[in-house]
């Protein structure tokens, strides 16, 4: 989509950072955590996500990629943070994956917000295509009014590291709000629409898993997805929502 990024490759480094051998991928690539700047700067933003901070790592993701950050953030304090070491939130309490990690100490990592959010943008640019589907489970007015406003080839842009998950259920259970830290697992209010979006093979993201506490099989993708096929069956049952990935963004800022 046009730009420049400082770095390129650096998602061929995520191959097999998934939940299930995550501490065999840990240990391989702590070489490169150690004199990758790029490796260590993706590997230390996508720890802050998976453990809380995914809005504030995507926020800054946006502001690599459009040159500004989302409305919400721009009275916040995140203009200044550019080009200070990333952090976890004070209060939070955070696990380290790679010796030289600082988040469990409670200090600033070696890559800013600016490197960390570039090297994780190009992470999912240069991620090997996935050979499988990937879902991600969706409910709430408006997510799903503006969701079922589209018909097939509309397109829509998640523009910065958006979470999806390699596991269909894990998907199902979420678009339900069945899943757990989703209000106690009890499920949606009766009549209240969801959605599974279903992104066809071939898209890229990079697994998480291994850089994660929580067992969602997560995968990380961005881009510009263009609507195959929407499915509905009943209104206990969510909307199927099948997309393909299309193009994925640059940096744009330097």
């Amino acid at each position: 989509m046009g730009g420049n990024g400082r770095w390129g490759g650096v998602g061929e480094k995520f191959v097999g950072a998934d939940a299930k051998g995550g501490a065999k991928w840990r240990k391989k690539m702590q070489e490169e955590y150690d004199k990758d700047p790029e490796f260590r700067a993706a590997v230390d933003a996508v720890t802050l996500f998976t453990q809380g901070n995914y809005d504030i790592v995507r926020a800054m993701a946006v502001q690599e990629i459009t040159g500004e950050l989302p409305a919400s953030f721009k009275d916040s304090a995140l203009p200044k943070w550019r080009d200070k070491g990333m952090f976890g939130n004070p209060m939070g309490k955070y696990r380290d994956y790679f010796d030289g990690q600082r988040f469990a100490d409670n200090k600033d990592a070696k890559a800013t917000w600016r490197e960390g959010a570039q090297a994780l943008n190009n992470a999912i640019r240069t991620a090997p295509s996935f050979g499988a589907s990937i879902y991600r489970g969706i409910y709430g007015r408006a997510n799903m009014d503006k969701l079922l406003a589209m018909k097939p080839g509309s397109t829509f842009d998640a523009i910065g590291p958006t979470s999806f998950t390699s596991s269909e259920q894990i998907a199902m259970d979420f678009s339900l709000r069945r899943s757990r830290g989703q209000g106690g697992g009890k499920g949606l209010a009766s009549g209240v629409q969801s959605a599974v979006v279903e992104v066809l093979p071939g898209a890229r993201g990079v697994p998480v898993g291994a850089l994660s506490p929580w067992r969602q099989q997560e995968v990380l993708s961005a881009g510009r997805f263009r609507i195959k096929e929407v499915v509905k069956k009943d209104q206990w049952t969510p909307v199927r929502i099948i997309v393909e990935q299309v193009a994925t963004f640059r940096n744009t800022k330097k």
